[in-house]
């Protein structure tokens, strides 16, 4: 078998940037997909009224996506990877890109020099430092001041820092998280102005809010709002949940809701596959590419998508099964009253590339898929990412605490954007429902890796062949058990605080590396 290259391997949301004229104050961020697919995908047109567009870039070997910015006067371009798991902005120093230790092909995003930028101010000279769930990631710098424009809008004296020694971690970052998470809190340190704050201080946008639409799986554009939200992008109403506390601190650290139930459905027929009394803590988390599941509701739908393991990491499914399966999986939040997402199964279908940039196929010529899910293991907390994301439409206001969620409406080209205001919030919080994040013994401790640190990726289960169903040509919907219990063996869903928004990337050679979530280093 040719050697699976990582699907799930960092295939980040990646945005290139334009920003309203005039009225509304709306940074209006198109963004394009690369799925890693080895057939050419159109670019389908941005919104242009009221916009200035920009070129969104994909990196075809990492399936990135990643924002266009410059930094400096006079400003230098660079690639950043956008991550609503962690807070700080930062990008290779001269050298550092040629300098830096990746396991899976090169470093890119371009590299800052400090001597050709007027603007550039030297705040604290070795001090940054942050780790990442990936094994053996590490990244050192200074931290700076200078101005950073995106999409048109400028923000000057922007706190950053300048990379110098980098391991594991592929491409600078924009962290688009609370100030909380950012690295120096991690240090014993005082939080600063984020870019998101800095966006608001400066007149770019009213609130601490953005929106997400990334549209479906094939798709090759969506977008990210900052301070507004699109009506055109979803159906129904939103419906908001409140961001949940870090149990430890009883801070807001990371994108984490209460959901609350789980059901499946394949045409008229429906089942739950979670108890009345089921609550976990979730981060939505435009970061990760797979989603991260309690494991005893993993392996039933292992075993219902007829997934096979390939030994290295891996859950294959026969893409067409999915594809054409007429289902989906429906993700409720904040309790009875709470939004709904409906994923079809197809979103769960992520195609398998092999090293050589093909898609694999079995020896009757069908083409394989990863699945797009992995069990939760210890340490580690329920993530509900990109598979999940695509689905939905999603607002993040920072500033009232809230998540807003409807079901999205993919590939629509209509646009009606609306300001988020503080006196105008997106919606009413339907629920208090709380989802505890409990810590647990043996977490992952700031510095350490996490699932996968030990190269592994993660917990594999016998596969149980179910009787096949008429309607959708996979398992039996009747065979699913209801999951008990609220938690997995594996620890409680926000045991792992200190790494909010992990961003789940499965090597060909089978790591397990994340992203996203920042681990803080306390030396």
């Amino acid at each position: 078998m040719a050697v699976l290259s990582s699907l799930r391997g960092l295939a980040l949301l990646g945005l290139a940037a334009t920003t309203a004229l005039a009225e509304p104050r709306v940074l209006h961020m198109p963004m394009a997909r690369n799925a890693n697919h080895p057939g050419p995908l159109a670019k389908r047109a941005g919104d242009t009224a009221n916009t200035a567009q920009v070129t969104v870039v994909n990196d075809v070997s990492y399936g990135l996506y990643y924002v266009n910015a410059t930094v400096g006067t006079p400003g230098q371009e660079l690639s950043l990877i956008l991550d609503t798991g962690s807070s700080d902005v930062w990008f290779f120093g001269t050298g550092a890109c040629a300098a830096s230790t990746q396991s899976q092909g090169d470093c890119f995003g371009g590299e800052y020099n400090d001597k050709k930028s007027s603007t550039y101010k030297l705040l604290d000279k070795g001090t940054f430092q942050i780790q990442y769930g990936t094994n053996g990631s590490n990244v050192e710098g200074d931290y700076i001041a200078d101005t950073f424009t995106v999409g048109g809008a400028t923000v000057k004296n922007a706190i950053m820092a300048v990379a110098y020694e980098v391991s594991e971690v592929p491409a600078g970052i924009m962290g688009v998280g609370f100030a909380s998470n950012e690295a120096i809190v991690g240090d014993g340190g005082k939080a600063y102005k984020s870019i998101v704050d800095k966006m608001v201080s400066e007149g770019v946008i009213s609130t601490k809010a953005y929106s997400l639409w990334l549209n479906d799986l094939f798709s090759s554009s969506g977008n990210c709002l900052f301070g507004g939200y699109d009506t055109k992008k979803f159906s129904g109403n939103l419906l908001s949940v409140p961001i949940q506390p870090d149990a430890q601190t009883d801070e807001l650290t990371s994108m984490t809701v209460a959901w609350t139930s789980l059901q499946l459905s394949t045409g008229d027929s429906a089942k739950s596959i979670t108890s009345s009394s089921f609550k976990e803590p979730a981060l939505l988390d435009s970061g990760t590419t797979l989603s991260i599941i309690p494991a005893q509701i993993y392996e039933e739908l292992h075993s219902f998508f007829e997934a096979q393991d390939d030994g290295v990491g891996n859950a294959l499914v026969e893409c067409a099964k999915l594809n054409d399966a007429q289902g989906t999986l429906d993700f409720q939040f904040g309790g009875s009253k709470g939004p709904v997402i409906k994923v079809p199964f197809s979103e769960f279908a992520l195609p398998a590339i092999t090293t050589a940039g093909t898609w694999y196929q079995y020896e009757d010529g069908s083409y394989a898929c990863t699945l797009g899910m992995q069990p939760q293991t210890e340490g580690i907390p329920v993530i509900l990412g990109d598979t999940f994301l695509r689905s939905a439409y999603v607002v993040y206001d920072l500033d009232n605490f809230e998540i807003s969620l409807a079901q999205t409406v993919f590939n629509t080209t209509e646009t009606e954007i609306v300001e988020i205001s503080k006196a105008k919030p997106v919606a009413s919080v339907v629920s208090g429902v709380v989802a505890t994040q409990t810590a647990t013994s043996g977490g992952v401790a700031p510095g350490d890796g996490g699932s996968g640190s030990d190269g592994s990726s993660g917990t594999s289960f016998p596969t149980a062949t179910a009787g096949a169903s008429e309607s959708n040509g996979l398992g039996d919907i009747s065979s699913l058990p209801t999951a008990t219990s609220s938690s997995s063996d594996g620890g409680n869903a926000g045991a792992t605080v200190h790494v909010p928004g992990l961003l789940l990337s499965l090597q060909a050679a089978g790591l397990s590396m994340i992203i996203g979530g920042a681990l803080f280093s306390l030396a």
